[in-house]
């Protein structure tokens, strides 16, 4: 068995090596500017997460509700489900993007282009 020295405590790399960065080597309007691109990049993912996501989700909804319709269910009951159901929904995009499809559904309106090219 080795014997543990339990008088020292053992460093990290953090420790020996303290994360760094090179803000300090970039000029005031330099910071300023990857600052202002950071935030563009960052908002442009958020955008394309929001699209990606309606794309997947609005002809889950879409099909649903013509399903329901099909079978014979009222538009009043279609809705008054969807509303138990958002409900439950937290994000309002994503209740936004049921509702839309749940709406054009029952207005037998065809789905939009960007989203039938996912189902």
């Amino acid at each position: 068995m080795l014997p543990v020295n339990r008088g020292i405590q053992r460093t990290t790399s953090d420790q020996v090596v303290p994360p760094t960065t090179t803000d300090h080597l970039l000029s005031e309007d330099e910071r300023l500017n990857a600052v202002r691109d950071r935030e563009a990049v960052e908002a442009l993912g958020r955008e394309l997460d929001r699209r990606l996501m309606r794309q997947a989700m609005y002809p889950i909804y879409y099909d649903a509700a013509r399903k329901q319709v099909a079978a014979g269910v009222s538009h009043e009951a279609i809705r008054a489900e969807l509303n138990i159901r958002l409900a439950d929904i937290e994000d309002e995009f994503d209740a936004s993007v049921a509702r839309e499809a749940y709406e054009d559904a029952l207005a037998d309106r065809p789905q939009p282009l960007d989203a039938e090219s996912n189902s």
